[in-house]
């Protein structure tokens, strides 16, 4: 059996990284593979979850806030009891830091170095700052990019001078957005460069309910109709009208998704401690989902449900996803746009069918690339 290490973000507190890292083991695992991730973890990235931290290419003012969400308002405690055991179920290898992984190589036996999928090649998930450990700059072992994404970031002359040496190196690259591939063609590099599908997108909904069907909570669905509320960057305060409107709309209640111990105006139901599979489920059985998440429209579209999207300054990967899938465009910019969309449901009747082409074409990928 081919064993494949996977490099990527596998221990952060947010739902859709969490997920993206569990789909790719688990399509990779169903092709045949022995899959295993690296243990290693960006130190910025992960200072964004740390009770106290201080990270040095931040404000003072913006480490006081992470402090503050992550110790006085249980950020940590919270996203540690939501996460911890769902991670610690995935395979990893030994710990790597930034100094010890160049021996990669010597102490591990992988026929492949898979890097992605997720925002792994967007410094700004590192502080604002290129690692170039997501760019394979630590083995020699076959390497291959998975669905592999910048979001929205640019790369200035100098960041593409470090990157384009070790991209060049891999066996074979592909990227999760056109924004992505278009990008890295115009700054010159010279490979063939491939678009594939979020992994979670790669696995259909009867298999997703396979998979978390006994892994949810008992009871955490609400009796009555809701709707989500679920946001990575974008504040709830100034999106308030927007809820509301929709939980009138909808005659629902408003579950709010966060793992702080934050109080709002409009929330029925808060959901602080969930785990991944919790996020499915909830986006599963809604209404409707309001959200600057990638992921959370991920599942919407996975489940068939009507999301609003609300830009949060990293908009390619959504705009990139509803072009390829051709769903309508669902950006929200004011309430009008709200009231609009509210009385205009997706119309889903060829999604699934593009998205089981798509699936074929990430296995013939597979197929093809791991030889």
């Amino acid at each position: 059996m081919r064993k494949v290490a996977v490099l990527t973000f596998c221990d952060s507190f947010n739902y859709g990284a969490a997920l993206q890292a569990y789909a790719t083991f688990v399509f990779l695992t169903d092709m045949g593979f022995e899959c295993k991730f690296i243990d290693y973890r960006n130190k910025n990235e992960k200072k964004l979850y740390d009770c106290f931290s201080f990270i040095s290419s931040s404000s003072i003012v913006n480490n006081i806030k992470r402090t503050i969400k992550n110790s006085i308002l249980c950020g940590h405690k919270n996203g540690s009891a939501g996460f911890s055991l769902f991670y610690s179920k995935l395979p990893k290898t030994k710990s790597y830091n930034e100094r010890n992984i160049v021996k990669f190589d010597e102490k591990e036996n992988f026929d492949y170095v898979v890097i992605g999928s997720d925002q792994v090649w967007n410094p700004d998930i590192c502080a604002g700052k290129i690692d170039l450990i997501f760019f394979g700059n630590f083995t020699k072992k076959k390497k291959i990019s998975f669905a592999s994404s910048c979001g929205s970031y640019e790369y200035s002359d100098e960041e593409w001078n470090l990157i384009k040496p070790l991209l060049s190196e891999f066996s074979s690259i592909s990227v999760r957005e056109e924004f992505a591939r278009t990008q890295l063609i115009n700054k010159g590099l010279q490979k063939k460069i491939s678009i594939l599908l979020d992994p979670t997108l790669l696995i259909c909904e009867k298999q997703w309910n396979r998979l978390i069907n006994e892994k949810v909570a008992d009871n955490i669905i609400p009796k009555e109709d809701y709707i989500v509320v679920y946001f990575v960057a974008k504040k709830y305060d100034s999106c308030e009208e927007y809820i509301k409107y929709l939980a009138e709309k909808y005659e629902s209640k408003v579950i709010f998704i966060n793992i702080y111990n934050i109080r709002k105006k409009y929330v029925d139901y808060y959901f602080r401690k969930i785990t991944p599979f919790d996020f499915i489920n909830l986006i599963a059985h809604a209404k409707g989902i309001i959200t600057d998440s990638f992921h959370a429209i991920v599942y919407s579209i996975i489940y068939k449900r009507e999301f609003y999207y609300l830009n949060n300054n990293n908009p390619k990967r959504v705009e990139g996803l509803l072009s390829l899938l051709q769903i309508k465009q669902r950006t929200v910019n004011n309430i009008n746009d709200i009231k609009r969309l509210s009385d205009e449901p997706i119309n889903y009747s060829e999604v699934d069918k593009f998205l089981q082409e798509q699936r074929e074409m990430a296995e013939e990928y597979v197929k093809k690339e791991f030889t």
